[in-house]
């Protein structure tokens, strides 16, 4: 009996290690918050960014950094 206790309450901790060293810290949840690694922000198409470099007050002060020129479809492919 002291032996199954002991081998609960081992697992129990090994199962809470795993848990918790998988977690993310805050820093990376922050650092994460700043990417958009999935079409709509997050799995739930949040579209929401916190980021704050774009104010209304520096809107007007935006210019083009790049552009991409695509080629029209080929009617033949479909």
């Amino acid at each position: 009996m002291r032996q199954t206790v002991h081998g609960i309450a081992l697992g129990g901790l090994a199962v809470a290690a795993l848990l918790m060293a998988g977690r993310p810290t805050v820093e990376a949840r922050q650092a994460r918050a700043a990417e958009w690694p999935t079409y709509g922000q997050d799995r739930g198409g949040m579209r929401f960014s916190p980021a704050d470099q774009i104010t209304p007050e520096n809107v007007g002060q935006l210019e083009v950094a790049w552009t991409y020129h695509m080629r029209p479809a080929d009617a033949g492919r479909g």
